[in-house]
């Protein structure tokens, strides 16, 4: 087996890891609000069965109820990394079956977070992404795996500048699918409604609550229309951000449940 001598820059030069482009793709960055507490005042046996019990088999449904709901013979992918409290998982194309798998998982992700006193805030961009995945030994106990783009980047800093439970749709992603729409000249049957989704209000433009306190207008998701929040009240809302032993009394966390709290009296007129 050739060894890799580390003090020699030509050497180093010549070894490069496998790995995966994705000319362009769709992005989406979610954080876990409250992680912090989620960790520190629960024990590591609890956090293991919430995350590896129905949370990770709410990421798991939600990209399947997306997919069935595809009448296309084009099959679509949805990868998925989960680092700590983030969430990043993306699809091996543009298409317009992308964006909607995409956005319908991210929609249905951000309910049954909620619904599992698991708030979300999120963003989703697009843009060319690399990925590579594998060992570094030959007996491969040694694993790696990296993702790096820019489309992380713009999801990321998108996602930190929200004051709420939210996603922002990133207005790349808009014209894209926009432009998609109109190349394709959708005339044939479209039962799943891929090219009304912002007619539907679906995906809508609001005025977004951000960390500086100022609003900007973004398009977001509309997770209100989900079949969970039929009969969900605000106070079960509220205690989304309280659940697991989470705190809500410092003052920034009163502004997020705030800020969420009002998105939801808007969207369902209450």
């Amino acid at each position: 087996m050739n060894k890799i001598n580390l003090q020699n820059p030509i050497h180093m030069s010549s070894y490069q890891c496998p790995y995966t482009n994705y000319r362009s793709c769709y992005i989406a960055f979610f954080d876990i609000l409250g992680f912090k507490d989620l960790v520190q005042y629960n024990s590591h046996e609890e956090l293991s069965k919430i995350f590896f019990g129905a949370f990770d088999f709410s990421i798991l449904a939600s990209i399947n109820d997306a997919k069935v709901s595809i009448k296309n013979p084009i099959e679509t992918v949805l990868n998925s990394i989960t680092i700590s409290d983030s969430i990043i998982y993306w699809t091996n194309g543009s298409s317009l079956e992308d964006f909607f798998l995409i956005f319908q998982t991210s929609a249905t992700l951000m309910i049954t977070a909620l619904s599992l006193g698991l708030p979300l805030r999120g963003a989703i961009s697009v843009g060319p992404l690399s990925r590579s995945q594998g060992s570094y030994d030959f007996n491969k106990a040694s694993t790696r795996s990296a993702v790096i783009g820019k489309p992380i980047v713009d999801a990321f800093l998108l996602e930190k500048e929200q004051n709420w439970s939210g996603c922002i749709v990133d207005e790349k992603c808009i014209n894209l699918y926009l432009r998609e729409i109109e190349k394709r000249n959708l005339v044939e049957e479209d039962p799943w409604g891929i090219s009304k989704m912002l007619e539907s209000k679906r995906i809508i433009q609001y005025p977004v609550p951000m960390r500086n306190g100022k609003r900007q207008n973004h398009h977001v998701i509309n997770w209100t229309l989900g079949g969970l929040f039929e009969n969900y009240s605000i106070d079960q809302l509220k205690r989304s951000f309280s659940s697991h032993n989470k705190s809500v009394s410092i003052k920034n966390v009163k502004q997020k449940i705030d800020n969420t709290v009002e998105f939801y009296r808007i969207q369902k007129e209450v």
